[in-house]
């Protein structure tokens, strides 16, 4: 399961219990309506955390898959480079 349903499930299954807790609460309307607003401020800021961490996760791996395919490309040329070397060694090493 990726980072990022893992994350997604978490924050759902948060503010679900959070609003069913809320909706049966004893207190009068005006104080569920605070501890509402609060509790989106909280996820919202939670949310936040989780996204900059995702985030950061994603970019770390982008970074370092770049710096692989940088080392791939490298390794290619320059195994082409020796191949064609050693054709054109070969070649003149006929042509006498």
């Amino acid at each position: 399961m990726s980072l990022g349903k893992v994350m997604l499930g978490i924050v759902a299954g948060a503010a679900a219990g959070a609003t069913l807790g809320l909706l049966y609460a004893p207190d009068k309307g005006k104080y569920t309506r605070r501890k509402i607003i609060q509790k989106k401020d909280d996820y919202i800021s939670n949310l936040e955390k989780s996204l900059n961490k995702f985030t950061d996760v994603v970019n770390k791996k982008f970074d370092n898959m770049s710096v692989e395919v940088s080392h791939l490309a490298g390794n290619g040329r320059s195994k082409a480079e020796d191949a064609l070397a050693e054709v054109t060694s070969s070649a003149k090493s006929k042509m006498h």
